[in-house]
């Protein structure tokens, strides 16, 4: 295509190089851009303008479109006095009559004002991770306390049908709040739309209940009338509950057509104009009735390890969540030591010597990978079970959580199941050193 106009009106620096690498032809910006006028540019070569390891990878581009004759695009940044520059350097060969390669012509693009906005969003996007890091750990501190209490109370008040409803409430709300800090706390899988799905037959009667509890409140207090008709019959689908009951999360209609997506279905959108209202039809395949679940109990059985003879310490700054982790361990009939920091935890375990301990990771002055590593240094024998018990849930976290001297991690705010699984895996770590209490 036919470049119109005199290339010294271009933004751009503009050239043409012999096979040898000297200048024949370039427009003005030359100057801006070497340092020199383009009526002595003939004849120099890239050696006489650029810091030598520019000029050789310059000379590198040039052998490699003169061999393969093909275009060669690359990014370039070199400083010319007190700034840098960073350029877009494309090339490409030029042929004679014959066929030929003759000459090579070039162009380089200034990008500097791009690449430092793009490293200013990059930035954006660390500070903005570690801020969300930061609030889902806060977050996940009173939410497990909430947990703690909400498992302690179903314990206690089996028997009560209405407390037993409050705690299932509880329950769920205090899952569909972990799920969603899952979320927050990497939100690269919603823009990448890499969300995570944890499906499983549900009644989507029962979905749609809980989604209509989650809102209810907020559409009293906006004076909106909310009608809900279901039917009497099951509506098995294959989904993710938690996914299924989001509402009101402020991340558009984008993400919800992706997640009724991923579960196989559709939605659309209709509306018969300005304050006309709106409506949206979401269909989902339907599911073959689920099999029985079977009862945890059933399956626990003979095969189950008594661990209640461990001496468990919880380490935790949070005062809430430390109380109700102790009491709901207690209550299963451990016995069960605590520590507010970890000074006071290394003290705790010289004194008292538990076979298991949870460790909070973000504690103040010294943190729970520093006990870890203490712990084990002094403990080479007779090593305890240790178990960080942290809102930082991320792979990278784990790893370093193993890396501290831990055996095991949990994320806040942790199940009965989770814990209970981790206090056999450290028995049976102390059963085959022969170190098990009796």
């Amino acid at each position: 295509m036919p470049i119109s106009g005199h290339p010294g009106q271009f933004p751009s620096f503009i050239f043409i190089k012999d096979l040898e690498g000297r200048y024949l032809l370039a427009n003005r910006r030359a100057k801006t851009v070497l340092g020199i006028d383009v009526a002595a540019i003939n004849g120099k070569t890239d050696y006489d303008f650029l810091p030598r390891a520019v000029a050789d990878r310059m000379e590198a581009q040039d052998r490699a479109v003169a061999g393969s004759g093909e275009t060669v695009q690359e990014e370039e940044t070199f400083r010319r006095g007190k700034h840098a520059r960073a350029y877009l350097s494309v090339k490409y060969p030029l042929r004679n009559q014959d066929g030929r390669i003759c000459s090579i012509a070039g162009i380089w693009i200034d990008i500097t004002r791009q690449q430092r906005a793009q490293q200013r969003a990059h930035r954006a996007v660390k500070q903005r991770d570690r801020f969300l890091a930061t609030l889902s750990h806060e977050l996940r501190n009173p939410l497990a306390a909430v947990e703690n209490a909400k498992q302690l109370l179903v314990r206690t008040q089996a028997a009560d049908s209405a407390m037993s409803r409050v705690g299932e409430v509880i329950q769920k709300q205090a899952d569909q709040m972990a799920r969603l800090l899952d979320d927050l706390l990497d939100v690269s899988r919603i823009t990448r739309d890499k969300i995570e799905l944890r499906k499983e037959v549900i009644d989507l009667r029962q979905t749609a209940q809980d989604a209509v509890l989650a809102v209810r409140s907020t559409a009293t207090a906006r004076r909106l009338r909310l009608k809900v008709h279901l039917p009497d019959e099951p509506l098995h689908v294959h989904g993710d509950p938690a996914r299924k009951s989001e509402g009101g999360m402020g991340l558009g209609l984008t993400l919800v057509r992706s997640l009724v997506e991923m579960h196989g279905g559709s939605v659309h959108a209709r509306s018969e104009g300005v304050n006309r209202g709106s409506e949206f039809t979401v269909r989902i395949p339907l599911s073959p009735e689920p099999t029985k679940k079977t009862n945890l109990k059933e399956t626990v059985g003979e095969n189950a390890m008594d661990t209640t003879g461990l001496k468990l310490l919880v380490v935790e700054d949070n005062d809430d969540s430390r109380e109700m982790l102790q009491m709901l361990l207690e209550s299963y009939g451990y016995e069960v030591v605590t520590a507010r920091d970890g000074v006071e935890a290394l003290t705790t375990f010289e004194v008292e010597s538990p076979d298991v301990a949870f460790i909070d990771i973000g504690l103040p002055e010294m943190d729970g990978h520093e006990v870890a590593r203490r712990i084990r240094s002094k403990r080479r024998e007779n090593r305890p079970y240790l178990v960080a018990l942290t809102g930082y849930g991320q792979p990278t976290d784990r790893q370093r959580a193993l890396e501290a001297g831990f055996d095991g991690h949990l994320t806040k705010p942790a199940k009965v199941d989770a814990i209970r699984k981790l206090l056999e895996e450290g028995a049976r770590r102390l059963s085959e050193r022969g170190e098990m209490p009796r």
